[in-house]
């Protein structure tokens, strides 16, 4: 890499570490290492980033319709460099896509996009692949040992950024599942307070009544005391 293109890529490099900071969106990120991985890599005339969701692989960036439609005869044939970079979660480099025996009907495919040689990077967090950085070339052999090391790079930061998509979903789970949390325990709060009015009973003996219909019904608690509500509110009348 010649040394102006060296400090364009690592300047690159920092705006886009300064973004994920940012809290820059899980697209906008993955198309910013697309494009850098095309303006970076001399051999490279087409970048995207595959990955896994549901057991299901897709592509969630891409420099054009070439590498989205090489991309989808992956996934259409079940065979591929990228494919195999998620499952084994190394490096894969194809030389030739017409000479490569490993994977005999996507090679072909691809090569009838114009694209015959390519770069596959997994994208790992925690150990685990969660996507694959996919550089295409329109030449033979267009990737070597060094175009690996710098697509390494690009790849950590394109794992950075799959990290904090995940962290701020796990995040957003936990906040629901506590607002569903106070949501019920108020529910049943005036639910118990209906029945201590109601039956003269202490706010012990109100919860035991509501747990006692939920095991017998089967119903959730915060249920039965939803129906509870509903059924009080129903007998109120106008005064």
């Amino acid at each position: 890499m010649a040394e102006t293109n060296q400090r364009d890529f690592f300047q690159d490099l920092a705006t886009l570490h300064g973004a994920l900071l940012e809290d820059e969106s899980l697209e906008a990120a993955l198309d910013r290492v697309a494009a850098i991985s095309l303006r970076t890599l001399p051999g490279c005339d087409g970048a995207g980033v595959s990955l896994v969701e549901r057991e299901k692989v897709t592509t969630a960036a891409a420099t054009d319709e070439t590498v989205k439609a090489v991309d989808s005869e992956q996934y259409r044939t079940g065979e591929g460099p990228c494919l195999e970079a998620i499952r084994k979660g190394t490096p894969f480099i194809v030389e030739s896509m017409t000479e490569d025996k490993r994977w005999p009907e996507f090679g072909p495919r691809a090569a009838s996009n114009g694209i015959l040689s390519s770069l596959s990077m997994p994208l790992l967090v925690q150990d685990r692949t969660l996507g694959a950085l996919n550089l295409y070339s329109r030449k033979l052999s267009g990737f070597g040992d060094d175009d690996e090391k710098t697509a390494t790079l690009i790849a950590t930061q394109a794992s950075v950024a799959l990290a904090n998509a995940h962290a701020f979903d796990r995040v957003r789970a936990a906040a629901n599942q506590l607002e569903d949390g106070l949501k019920s325990s108020r529910t049943i709060g005036l639910a118990m307070g209906i029945l201590v009015e109601r039956e003269h009973c202490t706010e012990d003996e109100a919860f035991d009544m509501l747990r006692v219909i939920s095991q017998n019904t089967n119903i959730k608690l915060r249920d039965v005391a939803q129906q509870l509500l509903g059924a009080t509110k129903g007998q109120e009348k106008p005064a």
